[in-house]
């Protein structure tokens, strides 16, 4: 006999029931006695940038990561214990369905708008981790009439409060495993199956129960104001906490961390400028950038431009205009017959001079192009602390078995981060891209100056270092805090403008990527 509705229930298919209902908190009794045997939760972007379905086909069975996923599990446990026997046939196709829906939606609202409508861009579309069973339990019940199953297969006597106890399943599950963007997707998904099943039968007034067995009796033809009500009710409680955090949430802003030396910055922002045709267009630009940094100086913070070129009129004007401010302005009329002038030589000779000021020079240096000033002010300040944060954190910790060696807050070459110890190296590989006589083989693709640089923080460079998990463990931004106001005045005649590319808010071009660490913005 069933214990829900005194038919018989297939032996299999009850025994296989019985079994499944401890598979939530199975994992994590694993992991307690063999952590090496955890499986990982599941993200899109395993599948997406690195190709591992291991998490796509296993993460029900994922080991719970924090005490209320703990919790969550022990519900799921509850819910199986209580739904009806064939629900075990459903939960795992429901799964797959929910993990290649969040891969979809995780693709488009991230990679796909991130540049062509940023405002569209959602970061925990692509990154939000899930696991357990119960997007699949909840996907299941709005599918299969959830207020008639918990009529009759928990409470016989809710007393039409059915609708407020599905609503409450989906919210506290969600809450449980912070993961609004999975519930939603089972939700929507649980929805849409049951109003194509309700469309297949709008011309019979009572159809049998999808799940109900031979014999059993049938229940009325599908409420969509019901469902509708649980899927609008349920989107609204789940999103409820982060809603309510966006619009109350206020939280100090970050410090930047101190300098470990006492005669040294922790940061020094690096201006590299080249002349420009416009020289009027030129200056202006310089001025905007190097005014986007000046409020954020302080014994910590140093400011320095570096060209090297004589003949740059627009850096002389900017000169001139910041003579009584701390920005130290340099310009470097080094000879190199044997060297091509170029981006290769003018970032190998920026490097060698500020690694040359020994005792003063700075902990990090941050690259910045002329045409690259800091977006949001304040705020976007307070991203580059919180990056800083990251970056010193790891380096100070010595528990940490790899090491952090550079951060990326823009694109190309504008806002690297990187530690004053790869100075030696990037010096090296620079100069070896601009020598006449290069040993670089004549068939090799040579690679952009920035595309070197980040190589290298990449841990892709068989020079730079590597971390042992692979990568150099790079920490970036979400999105971009850089603008780009010199797309018309370019520095190349032959290069064509890009007026509208790489702007403030845009989605970061390693966003996704496994060998990064990314600070929300």
């Amino acid at each position: 006999m069933s214990r829900f509705g005194g038919h018989k229930t297939s032996g299999s298919i009850q025994w296989l029931h019985d079994i499944t209902t401890v598979f939530p908190l199975l994992p994590s009794l694993i992991a307690y006695v063999g952590p090496s045997w955890s499986l990982p939760p599941f993200t899109p972007r395993q599948f997406i940038y690195s190709n591992d379905l291991i998490p796509f086909l296993f993460a029900p069975w994922s080991t719970a990561a924090s005490f209320s996923t703990l919790l969550s599990r022990g519900f799921q446990v509850f819910l199986f214990w209580r739904l009806p026997e064939v629900s075990v046939l459903y939960c795992y196709p429901l799964w797959i369905l929910i993990a290649l829906l969040r891969m979809i939606t995780g693709y488009v609202l991230s990679r796909s708008v991130g540049w062509a409508y940023p405002s569209l861009f959602r970061h925990w579309a692509l990154y939000e981790t899930s696991g357990g069973f119960g997007p699949p339990i909840v996907a299941y019940l709005l599918l299969f009439g959830g207020t008639e199953i918990l009529k009759k297969n928990f409470v016989p006597n809710l007393k039409g409060r059915e609708l407020q106890a599905v609503v409450g399943i989906c919210a506290l599950l969600s809450w449980l495993d912070d993961a609004p963007w999975t519930y939603g997707v089972a939700i929507i998904l649980g929805a849409t199956c049951a109003l194509g099943h309700g469309l297949l039968n709008t011309s019979i007034k009572r159809t049998a129960h999808p799940l109900m067995l031979d014999g059993q009796k049938s229940r009325p033809a599908l409420r969509k104001q019901t469902l509708m009500g649980s899927v609008m009710l349920s989107l609204f409680a789940i999103s409820l906490p982060h809603g309510l955090y966006r619009l109350t949430g206020t939280s100090a802003p970050p410090e930047m961390p101190p300098s470990p030396s006492h005669n040294s910055p922790l940061l020094e922002i690096l201006i590299l400028s080249h002349p420009r045709p416009n020289v009027t267009a030129a200056t202006a630009i310089m001025k905007t950038t190097l005014n986007s940094y000046l409020p954020f100086l302080s014994p910590n913070v140093a400011l320095s431009a570096f060209t090297h070129s004589t003949d740059h009129q627009a850096f002389m004007n900017a000169r001139d205009t910041f003579k009584n401010t701390n920005i130290d302005f340099f310009v470097d009329s080094d000879s190199h017959p044997d060297a091509i002038s170029g981006q290769y030589l003018h970032l190998a000779e920026a490097f060698r001079w500020t690694s040359e000021k020994q005792a003063s020079q700075a902990e990090w240096i941050m690259l910045v192009e002329d045409d690259f000033p800091l977006c949001g002010g304040e705020a976007g300040w307070n991203v580059v602390k919180n990056v800083m944060g990251v970056l010193e954190h790891n380096r100070v910790d010595s528990k940490q078995t790899s090491r952090k060696l550079g951060g990326f807050v823009g694109t190309g070459g504008s806002g690297l981060i990187i530690h004053h110890t790869l100075l030696p190296i990037l010096i090296l590989l620079m100069n070896t891209h601009a020598e006449i006589s290069s040993k670089i083989s004549p068939n090799a693709t040579r690679r952009p100056a920035d595309l070197v640089i980040q190589d290298c923080l990449l841990g892709a460079d068989p020079l730079c270092p590597r971390q042992e998990s692979g990568g150099g463990g790079l920490v970036i931004t979400s999105r971009l805090i850089m603008d780009h106001i010199g797309g018309m005045a370019t520095t190349n005649k032959y290069k064509a403008y890009n007026e509208d590319k790489w702007r403030c808010g845009w989605r970061h071009p390693f966003h996704g990527r496994p060998e990064v660490e990314v600070v929300v913005v």
